[in-house]
């Protein structure tokens, strides 16, 4: 892998260990008597109820032609 694709790989695994840590850590604190309502107001937000972001696609090659479909 070249050094941006490695680095960047390395990045996202941080990212998904970093998501694995903050749901760990949201159930602790639930378990240790936290309520919904005061995590809300410390700004800390449900992990699982995030939005995510879609994977970007592969770009197409400027010589490859859309496939029709018939419907």
């Amino acid at each position: 892998m070249s050094p941006p694709a490695q680095q960047l790989a390395d990045l996202q695994a941080q990212v998904e260990d970093a998501e694995r840590a903050d749901v760990q850590l949201y159930a602790a604190a639930q378990r240790n008597g936290w309520s919904l309502e005061e995590l809300r107001k410390l700004g800390i937000t449900d992990p699982a109820k995030r939005t995510r972001v879609r994977k970007r696609t592969a770009a197409r090659n400027a010589d490859q032609e859309p496939q029709e479909t018939s419907l």
